[in-house]
């Protein structure tokens, strides 16, 4: 897990574990060496066609079922 780049994480948290929406931080760090922040999460939300709200601070991704 800890080696995973950032879009292999949110693969992981999709694919895998079903995630349907999570908020974080705008200090939000994730991936391989916390390569991935807030505003490649909600990038990488975009690429897999997620809705997203307006939240300022904050981005949405999919919660776990």
């Amino acid at each position: 897990m800890r080696n995973l780049s950032p879009k292999d994480f949110v693969d992981f948290l999709v694919d895998v574990l079903g995630a349907s929406g999570a908020v974080c931080g705008e200090n939000f760090r994730f991936g391989y060496k916390a390569a991935g922040d807030a505003n490649m999460l909600k990038e990488l939300g975009k690429n897999l066609a997620l809705k997203w709200p307006k939240c300022i601070g904050c981005c949405w991704f999919p919660t776990l079922k």
